[in-house]
């Protein structure tokens, strides 16, 4: 049986970092993986919810979260803060995950729970953007973890030079959201963030030396092939392992409202349970 815990961590501003912790009674400690979701995404975004029960299911203690700014209502899952959105950066979302993972460590509602299960060994599985977080907080930090990479974007520098123009005039960049059925905003300081920060996913991928996974769907639209193709040639790792799955885009064929699974999700899962189990 899977239990579902629910957290909360204060972030800067006033913001806050909501949690779920799911968790079997097992008899022996198991390993704790955490889920990034990515851009306009949240923690019970269409898959989120199902893939943290199947590693559950497969003996791993699962963290999904919410980026501090994402414009997520914690307890509707509506996307109310306009704002937030807006003023969120990479450099957040870096702190938000670091914050997650220092958590665990800390005296909290998990602890007792963490202390019972947890063996202390570490694994990050992220979408999109939250795999490109995932890889720069792993470099930052040298964590001893395994990584899984699944459709990560390979820069954040993702908007032509007129584009980027328009953005300084106005001092912000608007767009039409057709899922969301939103203008939304993203502020001039996530533009500045980028170019003035070395976020190089090439550089961190070339640089990291822990087992790492990097999936790729081939018809993503939204993450092309070139992105996943740049990060494949300058994987560094001597535990790497790279996959590609056809005839699937960028969130395995599942909508945000999730009716049931796919092969391709289930196929992306089990392959990643068995790269995070191997050489155990």
């Amino acid at each position: 049986m899977i239990f579902k815990k629910s957290f909360e961590i204060n972030a800067a501003d006033g913001n806050h970092i909501s949690g779920n912790f799911f968790y079997q009674e097992f008899i022996e400690k198991k390993p704790l993986l955490i889920i990034s979701h990515g851009f306009k995404a949240h923690k019970d975004w269409g898959f989120f919810p199902y893939i943290a029960q199947k590693f559950c299911d497969a003996n791993f203690l699962v963290i999904t979260f919410n980026f501090s700014m994402n414009g997520f209502d914690n307890s509707s899952n509506s996307f109310i803060y306009v704002e937030k959105f807006a003023h969120n950066t990479v450099s957040q979302e870096i702190q938000d995950l670091e914050n997650v993972i220092e958590f665990l460590n800390e005296k909290s509602k998990l602890s007792l729970y963490l202390d019972r299960y947890w063996n202390k060994e570490l694994h990050l599985l992220g979408h999109s953007r939250g795999a490109a977080i995932s890889l720069l907080v792993v470099k930052r930090n040298l964590y001893k973890a395994k990584l899984a990479l699944w459709n990560s974007i390979a820069t954040f520098d993702r908007w032509t030079e007129r584009q980027k123009e328009i953005w300084q005039e106005k001092g912000f960049l608007e767009f039409k959201d057709n899922s969301l059925n939103l203008n939304l905003k993203i502020d001039i300081k996530y533009l500045k963030d980028i170019q003035n920060n070395e976020y190089n996913l090439i550089n961190a991928i070339n640089l990291i030396n822990i087992p790492l996974l990097l999936l790729y769907c081939e018809q993503d639209m939204t993450v092309r092939k070139r992105e996943f193709e740049n990060l494949k040639n300058y994987i560094n790792s001597n535990f790497s392992e790279i996959i590609s799955i056809p005839n699937t885009g960028h969130t395995f064929g599942v909508s945000e409202k999730m009716q049931k699974s796919t092969e391709q999700l289930d196929f992306a899962i089990q392959k990643t349970i068995e790269f995070f189990k191997r050489n155990e």
